[in-house]
C-alpha cells in the first residue's frame, strides 16, 4: 500500500475518534444536566406549586374583577377592598409569625425537643384563641362605630378565619404544596361559578364577599384535616414549649405586622383621604403586580426547605440571580401593563398603569430582604435583625407618606413612598 493510500485511511480514523470523543462529551454533559434536574426536582416542584398557588389567589380576583366591577361599580368594589385591608390586621395577629420558623421545623423536624405534632398543636391553640378574642372585638367595634354595611365586615372576616386552619408552613416545609394547590383551585372555581351566577346587582357586593370568603374557609377546613393526618397530631403540648414557640415567632410577627401595616395601610390611607374609587384604582394595579411579583418572591420560599438541610450555599449567587429575575419582570410590567389595565379595569381605571409601574420597582427589594431573611438571619436565629430593619423602614415610610401627601396630595406620590421604602428596606437588609 502506498503512503498516499495510507494517509487516506488515517484521516477517516482520526475524524472517527474525534466524533466518538464529541459524543462522549455531549452524553456526559446531558447526564450532568439530568442529574442537576433530578437532584433539584423537589425544589422545582415546590417552586412551581407555591408559585401557582400564589398566582391562583391573585388571578382569581383578576378574573372576577371584569365580572364584578361593571355590576357593583368602582366605589362599592373599592369599599370591599377597604374592608379587607382593615381586617388584614386580624389575619396578621392570628398568623403571628409562625410561618418562617414553622417551615424550618417541618423541613428538618429535629431542631430541639419540640416535635412537629407538638408544634402544630401549639400553633393551632394560639390561632384558635386569638380568633375568639378578635371575633368578640369585631362585634363590639362594629356596633360601637355604626359602620356602613356591617355585614360586609362579618363576611370578610370569614376569610380571616381561614388562617386559623391552614398550616401553610407545614405544606411548604414538607414540600406537599400540590394538595394545597388542588384544594384551592377547586374552591376558587366553585366560588367563581357562584359569583358569575348570583352577583347581578349593585347591592350584591355583600353577597360577593360571602361567596369569596366562605369558599376560603371551607378550603381551609379541608386542608386542616389533611394536615392532622400528616403530623398525626394529638393536640398535646407543654406550657414551657408554648412559651418557647411564641418567643421564637415573636420577631417574625413584628416583621409581618410591619409589612402589612405598610402595604395594606395604603388601601386604608387612600380610602380615608382620597375615596373608594381610588382604592379600586390602586387595587387593580396591586392585583396585576401580584402576578409577576409572586413568581419572583416565591423563589426564596421554594428553595429554602432544601437549602436549610445544607451547611454551605452561596448567597451572592442567589442575589445575582434574583436581580436578573427582577429586571425581567419589570420589563414585562412596562410592556404588557397597559393591555392588562385596559381589559381588567373595563376602561375606567386607566390610572392603574402608572401605579403598576411604580410598584414594579419593589420586586428586587422584596427579593433581597427575603434572601437575607431566609438564608442569613433565619438559619442563625437572628429574626431580631429583620425586625429592626422593618421598624426603621416603617418609620421612614410614615414620614415620607405624610410629607408626600401634604406636599403633593396625589395618589401617585403615595405609591412612590411605598416604592422608596421597599428600596430602603432592601438596602438596609444588605
Amino acid at each position: 500500500m502506498s503512503s498516499k493510500d495510507s494517509s487516506r485511511n488515517e484521516i477517516p480514523r482520526h475524524w472517527r475518534r474525534r466524533r466518538q470523543l464529541g459524543r462522549v462529551l455531549i452524553i456526559n454533559k446531558m447526564n450532568r444536566l439530568v442529574n442537576v434536574f433530578v437532584s433539584n426536582s423537589t425544589i422545582l416542584k415546590n417552586y412551581f406549586a407555591l408559585t401557582f398557588l400564589q398566582v391562583l389567589n391573585a388571578a382569581y380576583f383578576i378574573v372576577v374583577l371584569p365580572l364584578v366591577l361593571p355590576v357593583v361599580g368602582a366605589d362599592s368594589y373599592g369599599y370591599f377592598v377597604y374592608v379587607t385591608a382593615v381586617l388584614s390586621v386580624a389575619a396578621v395577629i392570628i398568623n403571628f409569625g409562625f410561618d418562617m420558623p414553622g417551615i424550618k421545623r417541618a423541613a428538618i423536624d429535629s431542631i430541639d425537643e419540640i416535635n412537629l405534632s407538638e408544634y402544630f398543636s401549639i400553633v393551632f391553640a394560639f390561632k384558635f384563641l386569638a380568633s375568639l378574642i378578635l371575633s368578640g372585638s369585631l362585634l363590639i367595634l362594629i356596633n360601637f362605630f355604626s359602620v356602613d354595611k356591617p355585614e360586609l365586615y362579618m363576611f370578610c372576616y370569614l376569610g380571616v378565619l381561614s388562617n386559623v386552619f391552614i398550616p401553610i408552613w407545614l405544606f411548604q416545609g414538607r414540600q406537599k404544596l400540590l394538595i394545597v394547590t388542588v384544594v384551592q383551585s377547586i374552591s376558587k372555581l366553585v366560588s367563581l361559578l357562584f359569583v358569575y351566577t348570583l352577583v347581578n346587582e349593585p347591592e350584591d357586593i355583600v353577597l360577593f364577599a360571602l361567596i369569596v370568603n366562605i369558599s376560603n374557609l371551607l378550603a381551609g377546613l379541608v386542608l386542616f384535616f389533611y394536615a392532622i393526618s400528616i403530623v398525626r397530631c394529638n393536640f398535646r403540648f407543654y406550657f414551657s414549649s408554648f412559651k418557647k414557640v411564641i418567643k421564637e415567632a415573636a420577631p417574625f410577627f413584628g416583621v409581618g405586622a410591619i409589612g402589612i401595616l405598610k402595604y395594606r395601610s395604603m388601601e386604608i390611607f387612600i380610602g380615608v383621604f382620597f375615596g373608594m374609587k381610588e382604592v379600586a384604582i390602586f387595587d387593580l394595579a396591586n392585583k396585576i403586580y401580584a402576578i409577576p411579583s409572586m413568581f419572583a418572591t416565591s423563589i426564596n420560599t421554594a428553595i429554602f426547605p432544601k437549602l436549610a438541610k445544607m451547611h454551605v450555599f452561596d448567597v451572592g449567587k442567589i442575589i445575582v440571580f434574583e436581580l436578573l429575575v427582577s429586571i425581567a419582570f419589570l420589563i414585562c410590567i412596562v410592556l404588557f401593563g397597559p393591555f392588562a389595565v385596559d381589559f381588567l379595569g373595563a376602561g375606567v381605571l386607566f390610572e392603574s398603569y402608572y401605579i403598576l409601574v411604580l410598584m414594579g420597582l419593589n420586586i428586587f427589594a422584596f427579593l433581597i430582604v427575603g434572601c437575607y431573611g431566609y438564608f442569613v438571619f433565619l438559619p442563625k436565629g437572628r429574626g431580631d435583625i429583620l425586625l429592626k430593619n422593618q421598624l426603621l423602614a416603617l418609620f421612614v415610610y410614615v414620614v415620607m407618606l405624610c410629607v408626600f401627601y401634604l406636599v403633593f396630595n396625589n395618589i401617585y406620590m403615595v405609591v412612590v413612598a411605598l416604592a422608596r421604602i421597599s428600596h430602603e428596606a432592601g438596602r438596609r437588609g444588605r
